[in-house]
């Protein structure tokens, strides 16, 4: 390690741990100071400290300089001051709280200060410094970095309904409406039911100074509701004061006396005079209205005696007014006018002072200079404090950079192995999909040479004519694996470099047209027309004849293979625009290629969907296009189902990369191997042999064989025709759609094959009800063992390898069709049975034990409403056709539909009879009979003995009668 490398990482190391020891004391600090507020918090709220032992505790924290302290107990101070309408001492201590959160640089405390110190000049009419105070508060919370803290939140509400109380009283209702509503948003955001109340009750005050009576009341309701919730008797009183208010100014008085009556009476359970003036004042005014002068005088004393006291001017202001009213009326006109003055001169001072509210603001300018200069010096240390935390930050960040780099040399590491790991993964999937192509299209071709042959060594009475045509599917078979060896050896020394590409210079359309020609046969044996079309003639170019030659019959064998009878395949030669390139194109109207296949056709051993149950190796388009490549050209395909494929090849007219002499090409020096030459498997034509052919009326086992490889077809029908009746299908489509009809006892298929492979045609018919019985085997050269399994639960019971045996496959059919004997014996026997042993397994959960049940349930249920129930019936009640039923019912039990319901009728009479109550007649109506003299006979042939023999036999020993039955 380089000294260099050790200085980076040791400074590295020091930087994060400066970092973490910084962050620690951070946390650390916020912490303390966090829990010292909860301590004093809990402090004040649980011991219930009086005013004097709060400020003993407050210039203790002076001493101590505990800043956290200084502002919690001087601010619990001057709430209890305002309490006792102390205004002027509630002021001094709430500024106090406020000096000491700034020196704290406690921004939502120094905020909540400025709150209070609003609502203490709001009680002294102090509008202009209310005002000040609020908005400031308002301010901070804005500038708040943790604004949406909930503490924080709802200061901010507390800031907005004081400035609405300030507009409410100065007439601005608008604005105030706006300053309430904001702040009851906040306060349901945190649902606080006291903070709700009081916004509603302010909504609904300025809803009655605008004569809005319904507005009104209805917020005054959902006051009332939230106070309810929260238990505030204060709250419940002034929401009863300000319903009262409405129902007098609407003229009722004596519901507005019955809700100031409750006010006054919750009232008298504090000790706020201010607030308890609110209630006191409205029950002296509504007893004068009533004309009850004795109460009245008794209230408006009370209430001047407190204002006085408190030194309320708003509220003595009221009252002069109420007393001037009720001197009027008793024309006391002396006593009136001067009740007049006295209100009138305490509204001009408190005009007065809101004119002159600059002269108040002075003072608070002061105030607010010593404020800023406390936040001078807190800001002064907090920058010293940003100070060492810049430092620490283009610390952190360093440390960020290298854990990014190191990160991102890590991770892509990480993405290159997984990368890797990914291309290993596909190099093995397509070497394994490569050996699996390649051994089934091996395994095909062996298995039937080595089938056929052993059927002609052990059938030597087969006819002549028979056997010459197994000689030439055998023959066939041995073509078709030379060519596909030959193909994969032609593949393997192009890439390997071995084959060395014969280069020739002549004319490339003669070329074709003599190799188009070849093709001519074969396309008609099709019902398929192939035309050359060029342009101009002759193209002089550099090819490499044998590789020209196997490109174009690979795509000529497909189209003609593809085409439908009476299509055309044209094969087109033009030079491109530039000149420099040959374009050779193939195209026909055939079957097509679908979209989702086109991508990955030039795959080995890839066969698309499209091309139905026509047979191919998947080796000719992947040589092709290698071929294509090694001539330093490209291919392309342009398909769609149902209208035709055209292949696109282009190939440079000369050869520039070749450094030996270019030889010419013509007809008379290099020969071509014409298609004619080829045998062309597809198009044999499935032969005619005798020992195929079957009765119309064959009651032998049924075997339905899937499999789209049609000499196997026919090697597997020489070996079982002879002992079974055998049924074919090309596809797993196909299979499954017979399967429905003829409902087969056994089942034989391959795995791979076109349109619906075997594996997907198994899935579907171990989920049909109607064919989930049948036994399926599965022959295969699919021979990994995953593929075994996968096939095992699917629902394969045996699967045999290609090439196999075909001793092996008589063996498991001959032993599933004796399985199959058992079990329908064992199904009728638990069908029919009174009881079930107890030693004996259950079966209710075998799908064929469950679908007898449900038939048999069905019968039973049928003839009790129709005695004439019959098959058809039945059939209908299962959801199948009748042959269907039958077929079902015959593979699960041996049984017909018309057997098995006699069977159950015949179970139900046994029940029955052992019924003394029930005549002869009656047990045949109720088992589905409707003559009871056939009933007899049927019994008597079913049980050997007549229904009343049996009930006799059943009543001496029901035991064994009932087990027999």
């Amino acid at each position: 390690m380089t000294p260099k490398l050790m200085k980076t990482l040791f400074f590295s190391f020091f930087l994060i741990v400066l970092i973490a020891g910084c962050t620690h004391r951070e946390q650390n600090t916020a912490i303390q100071l966090a829990g010292e507020k909860e301590r004093i918090t809990k402090l004040i709220k649980e011991r219930r400290l009086s005013n004097d032992s709060l400020l003993t505790l407050y210039d203790q924290s002076v001493a101590a300089n505990d800043l956290v302290g200084q502002v919690l107990y001087s601010c619990e101070v001057g709430q209890r001051m305002r309490n006792v309408s102390n205004y002027i001492q509630a002021i001094t201590y709430h500024q106090k709280s406020l000096i000491a959160a700034v020196a704290l640089n406690d921004t939502l405390a120094a905020a909540q200060a400025w709150n209070h110190i609003g609502t203490d000049n709001r009680r002294l009419e102090e509008y202009a410094e209310a005002s000040d105070c609020h908005y400031k508060a308002l301010s901070l919370m804005d500038a708040y970095s943790d604004s949406l803290q909930t503490d924080a939140k709802m200061c901010r509400a507390a800031a907005l309904n004081g400035i609405g109380n300030i507009n409410t009283a100065l007439g601005y209702y608008d604005e105030a409406e706006k300053n309430f509503r904001e702040a009851l948003n906040i306060e349901k955001q945190f649902d606080n039911h006291q903070g709700q109340a009081i916004n509603y009750a302010n909504i609904g005050r300025l809803y009655r100074y605008r004569k809005e009576y319904r507005k009104a009341r209805s917020y005054y309701l959902l006051s009332l509701e939230q106070n309810n919730l929260e238990e505030n008797v204060m709250g419940i009183a002034l929401c009863n004061i300000n319903l009262g208010e409405v129902d007098e100014e609407k003229g009722d008085f004596t519901k507005a006396m019955q809700e100031y009556a409750i006010a006054y009476r919750l009232m008298e359970q504090l000790s706020d005079r201010w607030h308890w003036l609110q209630a006191c004042i409205p029950m002296a005014q509504i007893h004068f209205k009533q004309g009850n002068e004795a109460a009245y005088l008794r209230f408006i004393t009370l209430a001047e005696n407190t204002a006085r006291e408190i030194n309320s001017t708003s509220h003595l202001i009221r009252i002069h007014e109420l007393k001037q009213r009720y001197h009027e009326s008793k024309k006391d006109y002396k006593q009136a006018l001067e009740q007049f003055r006295m209100g009138k001169a305490l509204s001009d001072s408190v005009a007065y002072a809101i004119k002159t509210s600059s002269i108040q603001e002075a003072r608070f300018d002061y105030e607010r200079l010593k404020s800023q200069r406390e936040l001078e010096k807190v800001q002064l240390q907090n920058e010293a404090r940003q100070g060492t935390m810049r430092i620490v930050l283009i610390s952190a960040l360093a440390c960020l950079l290298l854990f990014i780099l190191l990160s991102s040399v890590l991770t892509y590491a990480y993405r290159q192995g997984r990368k890797y790991n990914k291309l290993i993964e596909e190099t093995d999937k397509i070497r394994t999909n490569f050996f699996t192509g390649i051994t089934h299209e091996f395994r095909t071709p062996i298995t039937v040479i080595q089938g056929l042959n052993e059927k002609m060594s052990t059938t030597p009475e087969l006819p002549a004519s028979d056997r010459a045509e197994l000689h030439h599917v055998i023959g066939e078979q041995s073509r078709q694996m030379l060519n596909l060896v030959n193909q994969l050896l032609d593949i393997c020394k192009i890439r390997s470099g071995v084959s060395i590409p014969e280069w020739r210079h002549g004319n490339v359309v003669l070329f074709l047209r003599l190799l188009v020609d070849s093709f001519a046969p074969y396309a008609q044996a099709q019902g398929v027309s192939i035309l050359l079309r060029n342009e101009p003639d002759p193209i002089m170019a550099d090819f490499v004849p044998s590789y020209l030659q196997k490109i174009i019959s690979n795509l000529v064998s497909n189209a003609v293979k593809y085409s439908f009878s009476g299509g055309t395949v044209v094969v087109s030669a033009e030079c491109s625009k530039s000149g420099k390139h040959l374009i050779l194109r193939v195209s026909d109207n055939g079957v097509g290629i679908d979209k989702a296949d086109q991508s990955r056709i030039f795959d080995f051993f890839f066969r698309s969907k499209s091309t139905s149950d026509k047979q191919g190796s998947g080796v000719g388009l992947s040589f092709t296009h290698l071929l294509v490549e090694s001539l330093r050209g490209t291919i392309s395909v342009q398909s769609e189902p149902g209208v035709g494929s055209i292949f696109t090849i282009q190939l440079p007219l000369r050869n520039t990369s070749s450094r030996e002499e270019i030889l010419p090409w013509s007809p008379a020096t290099d020969t071509i191997e014409l298609a004619a030459a080829h045998e062309h498997t597809d198009a044999v034509c499935e032969p005619e042999l005798a020992a195929l052919v079957q009765e119309a009326d064959d009651e032998r086992p049924s075997i339905l064989l899937v499999e789209d490889n049609k000499d196997i077809n026919l090697l597997i029908r020489l070996l079982l025709s002879d002992r079974y009746n055998i049924h074919t299908a090309s596809n797993g489509q196909a299979g499954f759609d017979l399967a429905v009809q003829l409902i087969p006892d056994i089942i034989i298929t391959d795995i791979m094959m076109p349109v619906m492979d075997g594996m997907e045609m198994v899935k579907l018919l171990k989920q049909s009800p109607l064919l989930c019985q049948i036994p399926i085997i599965a022959l295969t050269a699919m021979v990994a063992e995953q593929n075994r399994m996968e096939a095992v639960k699917s629902g394969v019971v045996t699967y045999l390898n290609k090439p196999f045996s075909p001793e092996e496959l008589h063996l498991h059919i001959e032993r599933l069709l004796a399985d199959r004997d058992a079990l329908k014996h064992y199904y009728m026997q638990h069908l029919m049975q009174t009881e079930q042993p107890e030693d004996e397994p259950r079966v209710l959960e075998d799908g064929n034990m469950q679908f007898l049940l449900a038939a048999k349930d069905t019968i039973l249920h049928g003839i009790g409403e129709n005695a004439d129930f019959s098959a058809r019936h039945l059939a209908d009640k299962m959801c199948m056709s009748p042959s269907q039923m039958n077929r079902k019912l015959l593979s699960i039990t041996g049984c017909s539909s018309l057997n098995y319901i006699q069977q159950i009728k015949i179970k139900q009479a046994c029940k029955l009879l052992a019924d003394e109550s029930l005549s002869i007649a009656e047990v045949s109506m109720r088992s589905g009979f409707s003559d009871p003299a056939y009933f007899s006979r049927i019994f008597k042939r079913t049980m050997n003995a007549s229904p009343s023999q049996y009930r006799q036999t059943v009543l001496a020993m029901p035991d064994v009668v009932g087990q027999q039955c």
